[in-house]
């Protein structure tokens, strides 16, 4: 959970009347970071076990698998290292929001 309290100068407006929906949110992230972990530590678990193995199985029925595939990305430092001309051709800008849950006042 993020530890922002101040608030950017910006407008603002009160959502006074969402405060339940806001302190339920609160503990719907909580929540959510514990089951991360607990996803991530079974995983884990998992993918030791399997080690070079790309299938599990239980009782001879396959219920995991972990294969190895090929990832094709283009590195945007390398691009502006080698034709900063080009990496500024192919730039798309555009706005975004992000929504920030900040800490319980």
């Amino acid at each position: 959970m993020s530890k922002i309290t101040a608030v950017p100068a910006v407008e603002s407006i009160a959502v006074d009347d969402l405060a339940s929906q806001l302190d339920l949110l609160r503990w719907v992230e909580d929540q959510l970071d514990g089951l991360k972990k607990f996803r991530a530590d079974v995983q884990r678990a998992v993918k030791l076990r399997l080690g070079d193995s790309e299938v599990g199985t239980i009782n001879g029925v396959p219920v995991v698998t972990y294969r190895k595939t090929l990832r094709i990305t283009l590195s945007p430092r390398l691009v502006r290292e080698l034709n900063p001309a080009l990496a500024r051709r192919c730039e798309e800008i555009s706005e975004v929001r992000t929504f920030l849950l900040m800490d319980a006042a």
